[in-house]
């Protein structure tokens, strides 16, 4: 993070979207769920210590939540690439019923602990000195 923040301008703006772990019980329950992932075996959620160590860097760090159903979504498609529009009618109404629901979870602040991903995005301090 610090080489990242290093080369930014003060005042410069980064935006990261990434997978985060703010339940361990969620998680848990979310890794049942038998579809494909693209990670890595050593990649993993970020967790709430580790926004906590981007802050330190950005300070000004917001973290917007969302995916609090996406399994579900991978698991309803996961034939044909995963393509919404080769699914079935059946399928593509229950897609967009979970995305609504997961538009309806992403309103309930106190709920936002759910979520499997999130934007982050946070300013670089005016005061810092760009490395050379």
């Amino acid at each position: 993070m610090s080489k990242l923040v290093d080369c930014t301008n003060p005042g410069g703006l980064h935006v990261y979207s990434e997978p985060i772990n703010f339940c361990q019980a969620l998680r848990s329950f979310r890794m049942m769920i038998p579809v494909k992932t693209d990670a890595t075996p050593d990649e993993r959620p970020l967790e709430r210590g580790e926004i906590e160590i981007v802050r330190g860097y950005l300070p000004d760090l917001q973290v917007v939540p969302f995916h609090f159903l996406g399994r579900l979504h991978r698991f309803l498609h996961s034939s044909k690439a995963g393509q919404l529009e080769f699914a079935p009618k059946v399928k593509r109404w229950l897609s967009n019923g979970i995305a609504a629901t997961d538009a309806l979870i992403r309103q309930i602040a106190p709920l936002h602990f759910l979520a499997g991903y999130a934007v982050l995005h946070g300013h670089v301090p005016s005061t810092h000195k760009v490395a050379s």
